[in-house]
């Protein structure tokens, strides 16, 4: 099957985008080749649908979030960096390693400390290059070496970290990026005519790379997988408002059992003045009656005033109860340290349920966000099975 792909070549001294049809079987093999060799049992069917599904998520994001395609964050490398590096395993999985040659001393002894500071400038304050500075970067071309590359080149692709260190003049970092790249140069060269030979360009291999490094920030982005911390796209914000009351409801009758709370907790607990007092406890607890046997050699008994049916709104203030709640049912706790250096061993009877009402905001708020995730993956099968078509 052939369709058409859009090679995104960042950095390169090309067209931002060039057209080409691609014939996907020599690459679907390669990629097969590379799974057998890891281990992975993987079919060049099963490749092909993720070569196609790379490709129209890394398209739709370039649509909605061209930043995301050059760089999921400010603080790691850009994707050209990770897509290149994957590049290069691709190659040497398939067809062997070779041995590097350096760059010469006097290739990049012009580019000392004085010069780099002085070419580099102050780091932003915010961290974030303006047009401005990113127009002055891309006119410093470092002469003398077997490719073309722009101190632009440099900045965008390395880390934040790594940036800073830049502009504290450590050359070493400056270095290191350039015989990263004079590696994937070499390596490019050595197996052009074998990529040649498979009907494969390196141009073709690397937007492989780029789209399968895209594919994660993309998923996310798209709502179809959660993001960390529950941070949610402008895109899913927006599908966010194709979800009704009337959704919401029917989701709560449908899956009340989602919406099942403990109300309150049998427990007994025992507190004591060192690890071992507290697992000699534990250890008797467990041949005995649990609840018992922890009150009988307890130094202390913090949920004294609250057994043996702890209730939900007793445990705001009482860390035992708290820890009691995250237990379950008939179980006996291990030693726990307490925030002031005491061991706590708890052991939990029945446990009392509720659920939370139709109207209130944790039903709201869970029922949306397993609504969001349904809307999202229906409107992505939707448009992705369109534009399947049009191949």
């Amino acid at each position: 099957m052939r369709f058409s792909v859009v090679i995104w070549v960042v950095g390169f001294a090309l067209p931002l985008f060039t057209h080409a049809s691609v014939d996907t079987k020599p690459l679907e093999k390669l990629l097969v080749n590379v799974q057998k060799a890891s281990g992975q049992n993987t079919t060049q069917q099963q490749v092909h649908g993720r070569l196609i599904e790379n490709e129209f998520l890394f398209q739709e994001l370039n649509r909605y979030s061209a930043t995301l395609v050059t760089r999921q964050s400010q603080v790691g490398f850009s994707n050209r960096y990770h897509a290149e590096q994957l590049a290069m395993t691709l190659l040497i999985n398939n067809f062997g390693d070779i041995e590097y040659q350096s760059l010469k001393p006097q290739q990049t002894a012009p580019f000392d400390k004085v010069w780099l500071t002085k070419a580099i400038g102050a780091y932003p304050v915010s961290g974030v290059y303006d047009n401005s500075t990113l127009s002055t970067l891309d006119s410093i071309q470092l002469k003398g070496l077997p490719f073309a590359v722009s101190m632009k080149d440099i900045v965008e692709t390395l880390s934040m970290q790594k940036r800073l260190r830049l502009h504290q003049g450590e050359t070493q970092v400056l270095y290191a990026e350039l015989e990263r790249r004079f590696r994937l140069l070499q390596l490019q060269n050595a197996h052009t005519k074998k990529l040649k030979d498979l009907g494969i360009s390196y141009d073709a291999l690397y937007h492989v790379a780029l789209t399968e490094i895209v594919r994660a920030p993309a998923q996310a982005y798209f709502g179809l997988k959660q993001q960390m911390h529950g941070e949610r796209s402008e895109y899913v914000e927006h599908l966010k408002g194709k979800i009704s009351n009337a959704d919401v409801s029917n989701f709560y009758k449908e899956n009340k059992a989602r919406f099942r709370y403990v109300t309150s907790v049998e427990a007994w607990a025992g507190l004591f003045s060192s690890r071992k007092l507290a697992e000699q406890c534990r250890n008797l607890a467990q041949d005995k009656a649990a609840p018992q046997a922890i009150l009988n050699c307890a130094q202390d008994k913090p949920l004294e005033l609250l057994s043996p049916t702890i209730k939900r709104e007793t445990i705001k203030d009482n860390w035992a109860a708290q820890a009691a709640f995250n237990l379950p049912e008939n179980a006996l706790s291990q030693p726990i340290r307490t925030p002031d250096g005491k061991w706590l061993v708890i052991a939990t009877g029945k446990r009392a349920y509720d659920y939370y009402l139709e109207n209130s905001e944790t039903v709201k708020y869970q029922a949306t966000i397993a609504l969001l995730t349904q809307v999202a993956l229906k409107t992505f099968e939707d448009k992705f099975n369109r534009w399947k078509q049009t191949l």
